[in-house]
């Protein structure tokens, strides 16, 4: 129940991604990180929307266009 709550209460809530040093093998995993506070809850980064800075659209990461040389 407190992981859906979480989801619920931060629906609109951008948050910055850090990768989860405990799963450095596996570096796919982030935690979630507002206001120099990490959420109790890890994700998959494929699972999220980012924020595509060329057109100010959420999606996901794959989608996100970027600009050649960085």
């Amino acid at each position: 129940m407190a992981y859906k709550q979480f989801i619920k209460d931060n629906v609109d809530t951008i948050f910055t991604v850090s990768y989860a040093e405990n799963y450095q093998s596996n570096p796919n995993i982030v935690e979630l990180v507002k206001d120099g506070a990490v959420s109790l809850w890890h994700f998959c980064d494929e699972d999220l929307l980012v924020l595509d800075k060329s057109d100010g659209v959420f999606k996901e990461m794959w989608l996100v266009e970027e600009k050649a040389g960085g």
